[in-house]
C-alpha cells in the first residue's frame, strides 16, 4: 500500500523514527509523495546511518541526487551524484555499500567513486548501467569487466575485506555464524605457516576441497587424511561438507596428532563476484562430481608442477567465488622463488572467465542437482544465520530517487 508521507506521519506510523517527516524531507521526500511505509522507513533508517559514517563517506561539495535500492545481496545500497547539477560539467557519481555490524563482525561502509566530470545525462546513464550490474548474475562488473591481480598486494581480489581471529577463541571455536555470512571464504592458518580454505555455508557447516586419502603431497606433510577414489581409480582428492570444528582441526601430524590452528581469516565480498544461487550451484556441482573435478584437474597438489600448477584448496574457493583458477599462496611462491611461469601480475577479462567457469562447474555433472542445492540453501538460511532488519536493512519495495536539499551534504 502506498501513501503520501504527511498520512504516514500523521497517523502515526512514522513514530519510531525520531523527527522522521523533517529528516525525509531533507533526504527530498515531499510531503505530499506517495511511498509505500516500509521504504519511508528504510529512508529514516539510511538518514542515521549517513549521519554517523559521514566521515567514512567523505563525497564533497553538493549532493544533487541519490538514489536508495536493495538488491538480492544487499539491502543497503545508495548511488549518490555531487557536483554543480542540471548544466554543469562536473558531475561526480558514487556508490555507497553498507553492510550493520552483527555479533562479531564490524559496520562496513565503502564508498566508490564510480566518474567524475560528468554532464547530467552521462551521469544518470552511469547511475543506470551500475544499478543494472549489482542486480545482475555478477555484480563485480559494475565498475569494471577486468581484473588484475598483483604480486605486491599478494594477488588479493578486489571488493574483499579480509578479517583475522586468533585462536584459541572460545567463541570462534563454537560460534562461526558470528564472525562469518554464508559463502565468505574462511582460511584456518597453524604456526608454521600452512593453512586451508574453505567456502563457509551457514550454521557451522562448510565446504572444502581435501587431499586423497594417503596423500604424501599436501601442506608440507601435514594434512587430514580424508578423500576417496575418483572413477580413475587413484586417490587423487575429494570435496566434502563437514563441519566447522572439523575444518578448524584439518591440520594433522604424520602420525595422526592434532596440530592446534592459529587463527582463522575471514574472506568476505563487498561486492560478490557471482550471485548467490550460482554460488551454491557450483558448490553443489563440485560436491557431487567431484571425481570429475580431480579428474579435469589434477591431484589435489600443493606443491608446484615443473610446468608451475598445482591444484589446491585455495583453488577450489576462487573458482567458486570469484572464477578464476589461481591460488594466491601458489602465485606467490612462484614469485619469491623465480619460478619461469611467476608473473608480477595476472590479467583476466571477469565475463569470458565466468562463461568458462559455468561451464567447467555444469560440465562436472549430467543432471541438476537439485537434492544438494537445497542441502547448500538450508544452511545459508539456518537459523543460527543472522536475519532481521536490524541486521541485514529494512529491504527496499521500490527504488527511491530524490534531490536532497541544496544544504544536504555526505562529508
Amino acid at each position: 500500500m502506498t501513501n503520501t508521507l504527511q498520512y504516514w506521519h500523521s497517523n502515526g506510523y512514522l513514530n519510531d523514527f525520531y523527527d522522521a517527516k523533517n529528516r525525509l524531507n531533507t533526504l527530498g521526500i515531499n510531503d505530499y509523495d506517495y511511498c509505500e511505509l516500509q521504504d519511508l522507513k528504510k529512508l529514516c533508517q539510511w538518514y542515521n546511518i549517513l549521519e554517523s559514517n559521514k566521515w567514512r563517506i567523505s563525497i564533497p561539495g553538493s549532493i544533487q541526487k541519490m538514489v536508495f535500492f536493495s538488491v538480492p545481496w544487499n539491502n543497503n545500497l545508495i548511488i549518490a551524484v555531487n557536483g554543480g547539477g542540471t548544466y554543469a560539467y562536473d558531475n561526480g557519481v558514487n556508490l555507497l555499500i553498507y553492510e550493520m555490524p552483527y555479533q562479531k563482525m564490524e559496520e562496513i561502509m565503502k564508498t566508490v567513486k564510480l566518474s567524475h566530470g560528468n554532464s547530467w545525462s552521462d551521469a544518470t546513464s552511469k547511475i543506470w548501467q551500475v544499478e543494472s550490474a549489482l542486480k545482475g548474475e555478477n555484480p563485480i562488473l559494475y565498475k569494471s569487466p577486468n581484473l588484475s591481480l598483483k604480486s605486491y598486494k599478494n594477488y588479493r581480489f578486489r571488493n574483499v575485506k579480509i578479517h583475522d581471529y586468533y585462536l584459541p577463541s572460545y567463541d570462534v571455536e563454537n560460534n562461526p555464524d558470528y564472525y562469518f555470512k554464508p559463502l565468505d571464504i574462511a582460511k584456518v592458518h597453524i604456526p608454521n605457516g600452512w593453512f586451508h580454505s574453505c567456502i563457509y555455508l551457514g550454521g557451522g557447516m562448510i565446504c572444502n576441497a581435501m587431499p586423497g586419502a594417503g596423500s604424501t603431497d599436501c601442506y608440507g606433510g601435514y594434512y587430514n587424511s580424508g578423500g576417496k577414489k575418483s572413477s580413475s581409480g587413484s586417490s587423487e582428492g575429494d570435496i566434502q561438507i563437514m563441519g566447522w570444528g572439523s575444518f578448524l582441526n584439518f591440520f594433522r601430524d604424520n602420525n595422526g596428532n592434532l596440530i592446534k590452528p592459529s587463527k582463522v581469516v575471514r574472506l568476505h565480498p563487498i561486492v560478490p563476484y557471482k550471485n548467490k544461487d550460482r554460488v551454491i550451484q557450483h558448490l553443489a556441482e563440485a560436491i557431487e562430481g567431484s571425481s570429475n573435478y580431480y579428474d579435469k584437474r589434477g591431484r589435489f597438489r600443493t606443491r608446484i608442477d615443473d610446468d608451475g600448477k598445482s591444484n589446491n584448496c585455495e583453488h577450489f574457493v576462487n573458482l567458486v567465488a570469484h572464477a578464476i583458477d589461481i591460488s594466491e599462496y601458489t602465485e606467490k611462491k612462484k614469485y619469491e622463488h623465480g619460478h619461469y611461469t611467476a608473473k608480477s601480475t595476472h590479467d583476466f577479462y571477469l565475463p569470458s572467465k565466468f562463461s568458462e567457469n559455468h561451464s567447467f562447474f555444469n560440465g562436472l555433472t549430467s543432471y541438476q542437482q537439485s537434492s544438494r542445492i537445497n542441502q547448500i540453501k538450508n544452511y545459508t538460511t539456518s537459523s543460527s544465520v543472522g536475519k532481521g532488519d536490524n541486521v541485514e536493512g529494512i529491504k527496499m519495495q521500490a527504488r527511491i530517487e530524490v534531490q536532497p536539499k541544496t544544504w544536504y551534504r555526505l562529508s
